[in-house]
Parts: C-alpha cells; structure tokens; sequence
C-alpha cells in the first residue's frame, strides 16, 4: 500500500509503450482517413478504441495524483494543467500563426478574419468544434477537410473527466458509498448512454449521434473501468492470467461481435491496455519516460495536413506514413524539451 492508502504500483511498467502504440494507432486512423491511403496495421484485425485506452489509463492514474495532492481539488487540478496546457496551447498557437504562411489569403485578410480570432479563443477553451479551420487553410484539393487539428476534440473530454475526480471522491466519502458499486454504476450509465445514440445514429443516419456518443458520457466507462482497477489493483494482479484468459478471445474476435464496441469494449480493451501496461517490466527497458506520446497525439493531425500540402501522396503509402510519423515525433520531443518538461520541473520545485 503507498502512504496514502492505494495499492502500490511498480514504476518499472510498461505503460510509457503502451501509450505510444495508442498514440501511433490515432497517427494511422487519421493518417488513413485525411490521405485516402491504406498501410496495413493491427486494427485491421482487431477494433481496439485507442482514445478509450488513453482514458482508462487516465482513470487509472488519476485517483492516485488526487490522492497524493492530498485529495485536495486545487493541487491536483494545478498538476494536471501544468501537464497537459503548455503543450496544447503551443501547437493551437503555432498552427493559427505559422500556418498563415499557407493560406490563401494575404496576411491582412488573415489576421483580421474573425476566423482566425474565433479559432484561437475556441480551441484555448477546448471549443475545437466551434472553429476547426482557419481561413484560408486547407482547403479545396488535395484535402479530406479543411480541420486543422480533428484530434483536439478529446481535450474538453479529457477536462470533464479530470473534474469528475474530485467530484466522485466528494460523493463516496460523504455519503459513504461503496466504490465498487458506485464505479460500477458510473460505467454501466456510461454504456447506456453510448448505446442509446448509437441506436439513434443507426435508425436516423445522423451523424450528430455518433459525434454525441462519443463526447464525456461515453467515455466514462473507459476511465471508470481504469479507476476501479487502480482501486483493486492487488486484487487484479493476483488474477491476471484468469482475467486475460477472459477478455483476449474477446478482443481477438472484436469485430465478430456485433455491437463490441457500445456494449462490451470498456469492459473488455480497458482492462487489456491496464494489463499490458502493468504486467512484466519489458517497455521500461524500451521507454523510461513519457516524454513524447502526449505530443504525438496531439500535433500528428496538423503535421499530416501540412504534409499533404507539401505533396506527400506522391510517396507510397508507407513512406509516407514513416514521413509523418518522423516529423510528427521530432515536433513532440522538441515541444517537450523547450516546453513541457520546464513545466513540470517548476511544479516539483513548488512541491518540494
């Protein structure tokens, strides 16, 4: 148990691995999606939800930085902030900028669009879908869309989520609830939930629906799934071979199942993606910090925008790809080592 009542876990995991493959599997899906190409990759056989992952492992780190910061909102709110702020709005202001270089208007139209003023107030509130683009910005041919950044939407997400924390905690310790039935509870709404817009994305062909589904209360059930385990996380090592025994087969035969992804893949690719990360030391070995999956995820979709209008389709599909990936990986490390990690160094020396 670590001093603050939680089972202990070891540090030399795999997770900082994980997180990457998350993050390259999001660089595929929208790598696919904005190119028109095809690059073979493991979702092609299975249908794992990789934003799901990202949140399970968020629920499962998130009860324990609560309680480390003393179960105070304030400390805990000010860590996570430091962490995720400075590198989001460092890509949302080098895109309004930077990207002035390629629009189509001149750079007093530009800069004195109300266009370009709605985007960066948007996107710094986590508004990405009240201004996706930016005027004069992607648009017409070679273009899929004219977004400059379709990965964003999950920030306001992943904020709703960070408050609920705080929130939850409050809940069962003043009324004295039992977490297991209260988390249980949490993620089996969530699954209604997303079920309940799926059946209306089915029969009507909205695809507001599907948009909605997607939003705070369906991912819920990924990051309660997390949390659950962080809390009986003794309990889940001792039967990790029993449990994996029961979710693989699921996972394997994912797209055979109609409706995995509403009903059963919270409960199924969750915990898979908790006890990949946990079980055995291997991707320590491989990657001791998490210095760069944060920032794949999070300026890939600008840096396969700009790519195609450099003319990246000329390339194979693969080339192509590894192109993006490269450059998409350099913005990230450099973003973190002028950036990021300044943050979190000023946060330790605060605490210390």
């Amino acid at each position: 148990m670590t001093k603050y009542g939680l089972p202990a876990i070891s540090r030399c995991n795999n997770m900082n691995v994980v997180r990457c493959y998350l993050a390259l599997c999001v660089v595929v899906r929208h790598f696919k999606l904005l190119t028109g190409d095809h690059i073979t990759w493991t979702t092609d056989y299975y249908a794992p939800n990789s934003i799901g992952g990202f949140f399970a492992l968020s629920g499962f780190l998130a009860f324990r930085s609560y309680y480390s910061h003393g179960s105070k909102p304030r400390p805990y709110l000010v860590n996570r902030a430091r962490r995720l702020m400075p590198m989001y709005l460092f890509i949302i202001f080098l895109c309004a900028f930077g990207l002035s270089l390629t629009s189509t208007l001149s750079y007093a139209d530009y800069f004195t669009s109300p266009l370009f003023w709605k985007y960066i107030v948007a996107n710094s509130l986590f508004l990405n879908f009240l201004q996706p683009s930016l005027p004069g910005v992607f648009e017409g041919e070679p273009f899929a869309m004219s977004a400059v950044n379709g990965a964003v939407w999950t920030m306001k997400v992943d904020l709703l989520l960070t408050l609920s924390v705080p929130a939850v905690h409050y809940l069962y310790t003043r009324f004295r609830l039992n977490k297991a039935y209260l988390f249980a509870t949490i993620i089996a709404l969530s699954v209604l939930y997303k079920s309940l817009f799926t059946y209306l994305y089915i029969t009507t062909g909205s695809s507001i629906y599907m948009i909605l589904g997607k939003q705070f209360f369906g991912q819920l059930s990924y990051f309660y799934v997390g949390a659950a385990i962080c809390f009986y996380f003794d309990s889940f090592m001792k039967h990790k071979w029993t449990i994996l025994a029961i979710i693989l087969p699921l996972f394997i035969f994912s797209k055979q199942i109609p409706y995995f992804n509403v009903f059963l893949e919270p409960v199924v690719f969750a915990p898979l993606v908790i006890w990949v990360s946990m079980v055995g030391s291997w991707g320590y070995k491989i990657i001791k910090t998490d210095n760069v999956s944060y920032g794949i995820y999070l300026y890939h979709f600008p840096v396969i925008q700009l790519c195609i209008l450099l003319g990246i389709k000329q390339f194979s599909p693969w080339t192509a790809f590894l192109i993006v990936t490269a450059v998409t990986t350099i913005l990230a490390l450099t973003a973190w080592n002028l950036i990021g990690r300044h943050f979190i160094k000023s946060r330790k020396k605060l605490t210390a």
